[in-house]
């Protein structure tokens, strides 16, 4: 470990912030605004680096008339955050100045004299396990340090792998690397750590495939000499080039997580594909079954080629973590960058993910248990179909933004079969040439706070309800389809949709702010909303008649007006640009005019709290 100060770097802690709270998208966004504080705590730090305001007491601002201290204090780190370490390793935070001693929390550790007194604060020692922590402190001035958040991996040793190693080298010195990443998991017992310099490290699936040991993580990224570490200068790729064709019960993988493995074994930094020399294959970049719950993050992850490819394949009642990954399906004729085909609850927090290039092509596709959150999910190229998420069982969707990709006819942001709720999402139907959808649904699926536009091609809709669906305080444009465009499409019968903000933004086609199918599909309330920017219909009516006003009968023998809708231009801050909060200009209708749904809808899109009078749409502007 060199003693080069590094500046901080963002780290994600999220698993023990977000835990046990009942609504998903007000903890996470939270978590997303406690974790933005710690990034301009890193910013500052990389600007300001260890210069001090002064020595000693000197911290406290100026004497004699000088000019108050303002100024608050930066902090960098020993040893880079997201980084292994041993427990035997100090590691030391050092502020710009002299700090008030007792105002520290979240520390455990001794103060210490570096440039000036009580300036740096050192942990050791420190015991094997994650090491997280969130610092706060302030100067002599009284000013705050933003949050810095800590996050490590500490182990009891570690071994080395490099591609100029040898097989015959023990592997527990930088100078006597391991050539395989396979022979250093199965040297190190559990407690201990595997680093691996850049370099692409070739495997077979089935015979030297890596294969994940209880307790034993495995970083990439390191350099040659492996004094530094950082994923995307030291690029560490394992490659699977596996010919024989894998099977779906047994899929070919470049990394294989199963009975055992828990979320203390964590792969970190490393590119990772699927094997693209089994062309009839089912290739994985990676596989976990049969209880395999490692934690996945930052790695770059790729699912190859074949008849089917998967970035990560979920089976058995395996349950992974995965966070701050980027995740693509391949180029398999049909690829998933996301397949979850087990009764385990996985999670995904902050992930990149992307349906790759094939005929069908899948950002994720639920048949298990599931749990989505703050991810970008797109549904990649398919030549046929694209689909953002795809859901056939239990699955949590909260605060992410999906796009349903490129499909070659058809395009799905979300396609729902059963009973789930989408809240403080933000959904694109994508650009399929025939149709596209935002929200595909056949479930009874409730629809809170989300921003939804219905995508491109010929034909496009913001919300599709084959069934009652539940939408609360939504934001949804029909989208820009060039024969039609449809904010809410009711094809069944009993939806109950409230407080929504329902327009179009096409330039041409027939446009609808909502559309009945047939007579048989009245919704059950249809209440408080505001319908604009819909030149062919406010209201298309049992399947046969515009209604183009608020005075005309539509539900049943009530009109949209009786039903306290109104027909107001929201004035959203920039339409265009799609940005659309509502502004302190924005109608007194739209901005007061909801009913009040805060039991069901407590936060909107951004987390703010909902208050009474409730504001129409995703976004709160009293």
């Amino acid at each position: 470990m060199t003693a080069e100060m590094y500046p901080v770097f963002h780290s994600l802690p999220l698993i023990g912030r977000l835990a046990h709270r009942s609504f998903p998208s007000a903890w996470f966004r939270q978590s997303v605004r406690w974790l933005s504080l710690s990034g301009l705590a890193a910013l500052m730090a990389m600007s300001a680096g260890c210069s001090g305001s002064g020595g000693g007491s000197g911290g406290g601002g100026g004497g004699g008339g000088g000019a108050a201290d303002n100024t608050p204090p930066t902090a960098t780190l020993s040893i880079p955050n997201n980084s292994p370490i041993l427990t035997t390793d100090a590691l030391q935070v050092v502020f710009s100045e002299t700090m008030d001693t007792a105002s520290i929390t979240g520390g455990l550790g001794i103060w210490s004299a570096s440039n000036a007194a009580n300036d740096t604060y050192t942990f050791t020692p420190l015991a094997a396990g994650p090491f997280n922590r969130t610092i706060t402190a302030k100067d002599l001035a009284g000013n705050p340090m933003a949050p810095l958040v800590l996050g490590y991996g500490v182990y009891d040793a570690f071994y080395y792998v490099s591609t100029t190693g040898n097989i015959a080298n023990n592997g527990t010195s930088p100078a006597t690397p391991m050539l395989t990443i396979p022979a250093a998991i199965a040297a190190a017992a559990a407690g201990q750590a595997v680093k691996v310099s850049a370099g692409t490290y070739q495997v077979t699936s089935g015979t030297d495939h890596v294969v994940l040991k209880s307790g034993v993580s495995v970083y990439g990224g390191y350099s040659a000499d492996f004094l530094t570490r950082d994923r995307t200068a030291n690029t560490t790729t394992i490659q699977d080039i596996q010919t024989a064709a894998g099977t779906p019960a047994n899929p070919n993988r470049a990394v294989e997580a199963s009975t055992a493995i828990t979320g203390a074994t964590v792969l970190d930094g490393f590119t990772i594909n699927g094997s693209t020399a089994s062309p009839t294959g089912y290739n994985a970049a990676i596989y976990n079954t049969t209880g395999g719950a490692p934690t996945l993050s930052n790695n770059t992850l790729n699912g190859g080629a074949g008849v089917e490819s998967y970035g990560v394949f979920n089976d058995a009642d395996s349950a992974p973590t995965l966070t701050g990954n980027t995740l693509s399906g391949g180029s398999g004729t049909t690829n998933y960058a996301v397949y979850h085909n087990s009764t385990g609850a996985a999670t995904f927090r902050a992930n990149t993910i992307q349906g790759g290039t094939g005929t069908s092509s899948y950002g994720v596709f639920n048949w298990g248990t599931l749990t989505l959150i703050g991810n970008t999910i797109r549904g990649g190229s398919g030549g046929t179909d694209s689909y953002g998420v795809t859901n056939l069982n239990a699955l949590t969707l909260a605060d992410n933004s999906i796009d349903g990709g490129g499909g070659g006819a058809n395009s799905y942001g979300v396609y729902n079969w059963v009973t789930i709720t989408l809240t403080g999402n933000t959904i694109d139907g994508g650009r399929g040439t025939a149709f596209s959808y935002g929200v595909y649904d056949f479930g009874t699926t409730g629809l809170y706070s989300n921003v939804i536009a219905g995508g491109g091609g010929s034909a496009s809709h913001g919300i599709f309800g084959a069934a009652g669906f539940t939408a609360f305080n939504n934001t949804v444009d029909g989208g820009t389809g060039v024969a039609s465009s449809t904010a809410v499409y009711f094809e069944a019968a009993g939806a109950a949709v409230k407080n929504n903000i329902l327009f179009t933004s096409a330039a041409a086609g027939n446009r609808y702010c909502v559309f009945e199918a047939k007579g048989a599909s009245d919704p059950l309330e249809f209440a408080k909303n505001d319908l604009f920017g819909c030149p062919t219909a406010l209201y298309w009516n049992g399947g046969t008649t515009a209604v183009n006003d608020l005075v005309t009968a539509v539900v049943g023998v009530s009109t949209l007006a009786d039903l306290a809708n109104i027909g107001d231009n929201p004035a959203f801050v920039n339409q265009a640009g799609r940005d659309l909060h509502l502004q302190a200009s924005s109608p007194l209708n739209v901005r007061r005019g909801g009913v009040d749904l805060s039991a069901t809808v407590p936060l909107d899109r951004d987390g703010i709290n909902r208050t009474a009078p409730m504001s129409m749409g995703a976004y709160e502007q009293n």
